[in-house]
């Protein structure tokens, strides 16, 4: 292949290019989403607007609305509009402009395979950080986790819109950058260019007035503020693992779990299941090829942590969880017989959120003592489990069943029990015709396993899906 001509362009040329000759739309788009605030009562129309006439685009905000990571616990979300009112204005603008940069970046035009597979590498790796950055800011508020989310997968918007460009000296770069050391990298972006990817994505951050956050992060990344250093090693944890490089990933991870002040351990469980949900999401994005590019760099699974399964926290599946909500709001529509409730509940528990077991006790006929008629997840140990439980004022589950409130604690009942419930037990009324008939439980066998908030909250939602499913299939 012919050498192109080697110009020096320049960053002014390089802006002015991308914002108005390649992505004068996505330009646009960006600058009207960062000017709207969520205190303006205009906003919410202006943002409506801006998506109303594209059907695709709508539909991936819907979808992405509806994942199970944006969209716990709630109703099915139909509209622009209600996303805005269930999720909030910053969500849903986050998620607007998410799903805009992915389509322009990845969908733009026909690019030469060498170049499409280094901005699908570059995409993919974006949009872990801004996973990995927002896991990393549990305290802020909403808006400061989108803010930080967004500035993560800005990070590097120079490198990924240059390569969408589909230019003739993108091509080049990526021949030149494959042949090429890590260390000179940079060099020759620089000769290529005339610019650093750095630089770029500052003018582009100017230029589409993409917020104080990012320009700081990238002008300053390693300053003392928790967000901009987190967005700098959420983003060096996506590469290295990116590249494969285990050791350089270590000391990221060691780094960045003193930085949110986090056991190391703990913290490399929450970049495991971050890794599976940002997989899941690129998905609801429609963008598969991203996923599968997220598939392939993480089928080593990062080292949690040394020592048997059994003491390590039990981790769900949201693509199952997500599935066996939907089934139940299928038989509510279609009057689903009881037992398929029950067990489509109890599989959403088990699999979906990752209780050790779960189960349903019925009450007597006498209403004074619980019977056993269903249990998932135990193996042969689970045959101590007690068949019936008496139900008396002693009884941990006595306000279940008369005041129809749900149960997380410490476990006050028969010794068989406690050996199969000894890192936690939640219950929850099963109701039927406003009368409850029996409970719902969760448990999690070892002390070291701790039923964590998460799967709290997502045991509440799987309990009274069932519970709605039996009042509209009654009437």
């Amino acid at each position: 292949m012919a050498l192109a001509k080697q110009e020096n362009k320049g960053l002014g040329y390089w802006v002015h290019r991308i914002s108005d000759e390649e992505m004068p739309a996505l330009c646009s788009m960006v600058k009207s989403l960062e000017s709207l605030s969520e205190d303006d009562i205009s906003s919410l129309s202006k943002l409506g607007r801006s998506v109303m006439h594209d059907n695709g685009l709508t539909s991936r905000i819907l979808r992405v609305a509806n994942s199970v990571i944006y969209n716990k616990g709630r109703n099915q979300i139909t509209t622009v509009s209600r996303a805005a009112v269930v999720l909030g204005f910053n969500s849903l603008r986050n998620i607007c402009l998410t799903a805009r940069l992915i389509s322009s970046l990845l969908e733009s035009r026909e690019l030469d395979p060498r170049v499409h597979r280094r901005l699908l590498a570059r995409m993919a790796g974006s949009f872990q950080a801004a996973m990995l950055a927002r896991m990393m800011q549990p305290e802020l508020d909403e808006q400061g986790q989108e803010e930080v989310f967004i500035a993560a997968l800005l990070y590097h918007l120079g490198e990924s819109a240059f390569l969408s460009t589909g230019a003739e000296d993108a091509l080049f770069l990526v021949n030149e950058l494959d042949l090429a050391n890590s260390e000179d990298v940079n060099t020759i972006v620089r000769r290529r260019l005339g610019t650093s990817f750095n630089q770029l994505t500052q003018g582009l951050a100017s230029q589409w007035g993409l917020g104080e956050l990012l320009t700081r992060s990238l002008k300053d990344p390693l300053q003392r503020t928790g967000e901009v250093q987190c967005i700098y090693l959420a983003n060096a944890i996506s590469d290295a693992m990116t590249r494969g490089d285990e050791e350089q990933l270590a000391s990221l991870v060691t780094k960045a779990a003193s930085v949110v002040e986090m056991p190391e351990r703990e913290f490399r469980a929450k970049v495991q299941r971050c890794t599976h949900a940002t997989m899941k999401l690129a998905e609801a994005y429609g963008a598969k090829g991203m996923a599968d590019y997220l598939r392939e760099t993480t089928d080593k699974p990062l080292e949690v942590a040394h020592g048997s399964e059994d003491q390590q926290q039990c981790v769900g599946d949201d693509a199952t969880q997500l599935m066996q909500l939907r089934k139940l709001s299928a038989l509510a529509e279609s009057g689903g017989d009881f037992n398929e409730v029950v067990m489509t509940t109890l599989t959403g528990l088990k699999d979906g959120v990752g209780l050790n077991h779960c189960g349903v006790f019925l009450l007597s006929r006498d209403r004074n003592r619980l019977l056993l008629r269903i249990v998932l997840g135990l193996d042969d140990r689970g045959q101590q489990l007690l068949q019936e439980l008496p139900l008396d004022s002693a009884s941990v589950f006595e306000p279940v069943i008369k005041l129809k409130q749900p149960l997380r604690g410490d476990i006050g009942i028969s010794e068989p029990v406690n050996g199969l419930v000894a890192g936690g037990l939640i219950a929850a009324p099963l109701v039927v015709e406003s009368k409850v008939i029996g409970i719902f439980y969760g448990a999690n066998r070892d002390k070291q396993t701790v039923i964590n908030d998460e799967q709290y909250g997502a045991f509440l939602h799987f309990t009274r899906q069932a519970n709605l499913c039996f009042a509209l299939s009654r009437r």
